[in-house]
């Protein structure tokens, strides 16, 4: 036992770190002359973890400093000019300036929506964010993404979430599948009845 112990210590002893690296170099070996433990890799690289963190804060930046304070401009750093996002049920909108009308005719119905991200998960080049938003029905609302009939401002408060998966190419967001639900928005818009029980 204290020997699987003082084996441990003397690989640990070889372990260097530095800022964006881990490397193990000159692992002891026993007295059989393998490593231990076995397979260790001999370079592990750590980039990974930086990515995931900058691919959630750009997500962020999009809601938060994009959307919140109505500053539409930031969608054209964010998302990439082939950007498409994926609705349920619905046809995907293809292209950055198309997602930035249907984003602004929805700021126009809710002006004062406020978005909150909830929670945040990134793996490689791929971020999924859980959000919610709060604001007020104080405009014609074209439906998300805008489509069929006006609704006509109805002073309403709404409360409404989802949680979507995002695509990060070369510091954009290139595509997007979001969860939102029409029909729940209708819903507490007054426009569809909630099911009976």
């Amino acid at each position: 036992m204290e020997r699987s112990h003082t084996c441990e210590r003397d690989v640990l002893r070889n372990v260097t770190w530095q800022p964006e690296k881990i490397s193990v170099a000159n692992v002891d070996r026993g007295a059989s002359g393998s490593t231990n433990p076995p397979n260790i890799a001999q370079e592990t690289d750590m980039t990974t973890s930086t990515t995931t963190e900058e691919n959630k804060a750009l997500v962020r930046r999009a809601y938060l400093d994009g959307m919140n304070t109505r500053s539409l401009w930031i969608i054209d750093e964010v998302f990439a000019p082939d950007y498409v996002v994926h609705y349920p049920g619905l046809e995907p909108i293809q292209g950055r300036d198309a997602a930035k009308e249907a984003i602004g005719a929805f700021l126009d119905a809710f002006p004062d929506i406020v978005f909150t991200i909830e929670d945040q998960v990134a793996e490689g080049n791929k971020v999924v964010t859980r959000w919610t938003a709060v604001g007020a029905h104080t405009g014609e609302f074209k439906g998300f993404p805008k489509k069929g009939s006006v609704i006509p401002a109805s002073g309403r408060k709404v409360n409404f979430l989802a949680t979507d998966i995002y695509l990060i190419v070369d510091g954009q967001i290139k595509e997007e599948w979001n969860t939102l639900e029409n029909m729940e928005l209708m819903n507490q818009l007054g426009v569809v009845l909630p099911p009976a029980l």
